[in-house]
């Protein structure tokens, strides 16, 4: 008997939804590991910041699996190896480097971050039963990042603008994307 496989195709949902999916993933992860850090750097408790923080960094979060499906042809270990090296370069530079600017002193450092956990979040691979799932909880998810996040910003200006001073994708969001701070 001749077996035929039938390889299923992802549909155009479970395309969209595992993106969502994904950069959430990097988003909720980098954004609230920022917003904590921030809020310790103050010496301001904010109740929400690093989920506000995470819905700001959800485009970027896109942007960084671009890059990161790419570094998936060469070696595993390479790749790690050198995400490291990267991400405590880039930590090492934030914590020496102050006669510059916060915000350029946190670029390198959420670039490296954005990356390496963008590499670890294309590299998951999933089963069919788990696709359509995933797909629909990453757009659900990714969906009540943004409208919290714009909703948080709207309600605590004063704490959003130590994200302006401290951080440098959320500044950028904050500023030319929501234009709450211009």
């Amino acid at each position: 008997m001749n077996e035929i496989t039938l390889e299923r195709t992802a549909t155009p949902l479970e395309t969209v939804g595992l993106v969502c999916a994904r950069a959430s993933f990097v988003a909720v992860l980098v954004g609230v590991v920022e917003g904590i850090t921030v809020s310790r750097l103050t010496g301001v408790s904010v109740a929400g910041i690093g989920l506000a923080t995470a819905g700001l960094w959800f485009p970027a979060a896109v942007i960084a699996l671009l890059p990161a499906t790419r570094l998936h042809r060469f070696s595993k270990r390479k790749v790690a190896t050198a995400l490291l090296v990267a991400v405590l370069t880039t930590l090492l530079f934030a914590k020496f480097a102050t006669t510059v600017s916060p915000v350029l002193r946190a670029l390198p450092v959420e670039a490296s971050v954005a990356l390496a956990f963008a590499w670890l979040a294309a590299g998951l691979q999933l089963d069919d039963p788990l696709r359509r799932p995933l797909a629909i909880i990453g757009i659900v998810v990714a969906v009540v990042l943004q409208i919290f996040s714009t909703r948080w910003v709207d309600a605590h200006r004063a704490f959003a603008g130590l994200l302006i001073e401290h951080t440098a994708v959320p500044r950028l969001m904050l500023r030319t994307v929501l234009r709450r701070f211009v």
